[in-house]
């Protein structure tokens, strides 16, 4: 299914006076997309100056584009409730039960979500629920990564200046083995770098791996509705066939190993 247009950020970006060139470079949206929204946006009495409606974001976006609604694709549903039942039992994994989800709703001629939708789905039930005194980690089935808080400093022999070194974290939670790497920038092909070097160092990629919501990785976390990652991250993910989790602003718990 194609990726729905974030009216709230067209709009919020518009009401700022952004322009179409700076919104489309800075938040990856079509030129075309921008002009439907800003003549809808006039339309509603949105634009020029304001307020947002007080909505969620699928809200919004049937009120902008309600023609598309019954064009969108709807993916099956699924039972978290027995799914975390299911994950009790020895040898069951969540990529066992999204492929068995998959298969079915191919024989059924059902839309299925992808893995890394339905993992997020999976870790938004697990929070709902409170599913986070105690975790019996599979071995090499979870990473979490961070930028780490304190920071390093060298002096340049050539320069003879202080330089500043920022450090990527990475935790394999079962068995706490730690990845650390040094880097100039916390820019985000460094970011995507410190990954690939990870998964090097230990030999193989994690079904799941956790982040916080950094901007080099997670472009928009709404409380309701899908979570964007970054256009680099999520090729990323999809390269690696992991998925990518991000805690829940404000939701450091969800990080269950620190």
């Amino acid at each position: 299914m194609a990726r729905k247009i974030n009216v709230r950020k067209i709009l919020d970006e518009l009401i700022k006076k952004a322009s179409h060139n700076s919104i489309a470079s800075s938040w990856h949206i079509s030129k075309h997309s921008e002009s439907d929204v800003a003549a809808k946006g006039l339309e509603l009495g949105i634009l020029p100056e304001g307020p947002v409606p007080d909505m969620d974001d699928d809200s919004l976006y049937k009120l902008f584009f309600p023609e598309k609604i019954t064009a969108e694709e709807v993916h099956e549903p699924v039972d978290f409730e027995k799914v975390h039942e299911e994950l009790n039992r020895p040898g069951v994994t969540l990529k066992l039960l999204w492929k068995e989800y998959k298969v079915e709703c191919i024989c059924n001629g059902k839309n299925a979500m992808s893995y890394q939708k339905f993992c997020r789905r999976y870790n938004t039930y697990c929070s709902s629920k409170g599913f986070a005194s105690h975790i019996e980690h599979k071995a090499g089935d979870r990473i979490e990564v961070d930028w780490s808080g304190p920071t390093m400093h060298y002096t340049s022999p050539e320069t003879g200046k202080r330089v500043t070194v920022y450090l990527f974290v990475a935790d394999l939670v079962c068995s706490r083995l730690a990845y650390v790497e040094p880097t100039l920038s916390m820019d985000e092909a460094n970011w995507i770098q410190c990954h690939v070097n990870m998964w090097n160092y230990y030999g193989g990629v994690s079904r799941v791996l956790v982040c916080d919501n950094l901007l080099t990785g997670v472009q928009h976390h709404p409380r309701e509705g899908e979570i964007i990652l970054t256009r680099e991250y999520e090729r990323l993910a999809e390269h690696y066939n992991t998925a990518i989790l991000p805690c829940q602003v404000k939701k450091p718990r969800q990080k269950l190993s620190t």
